[in-house]
């Protein structure tokens, strides 16, 4: 019926089924599956900067987005479903877990 939601669909039918088959809880599988987090700190990176008219070398942009990001972090908040990050961290990468173990 509606060819763009069903591209849309189809876009991200991989990556649900894989946050599925993972065993990432519904909390942290919400939180995950939305980027208003980033586009949120990426606008607040362009606020920042929007004023700057003369960019003198990549340095400077690295510098602005840098307090863009720190300026961002100030809003940051905590992740809903974060207890469920060391299980999922488990399970992408067993070795990790094994290696604090031994140490």
């Amino acid at each position: 019926m509606n060819p763009s939601a069903a591209h849309s669909l189809e876009e991200g039918l991989e990556e649900t089924l894989t946050v599925h088959r993972l065993g990432v809880g519904e909390l942290l599988r919400r939180s995950l599956a939305t980027t208003n987090p980033i586009e949120s700190c990426l606008s607040t990176v362009e606020r920042v900067a929007r004023n700057v008219k003369r960019w003198h070398g990549g340095d400077q942009a690295l510098r602005w987005t840098a307090t863009g990001l720190l300026e961002a972090e100030k809003k940051f908040r905590r992740v809903k479903g974060f207890r469920e990050l060391a299980a999922l961290q488990h399970t992408l990468n067993p070795s990790l877990t094994q290696q604090a173990q031994v140490a």
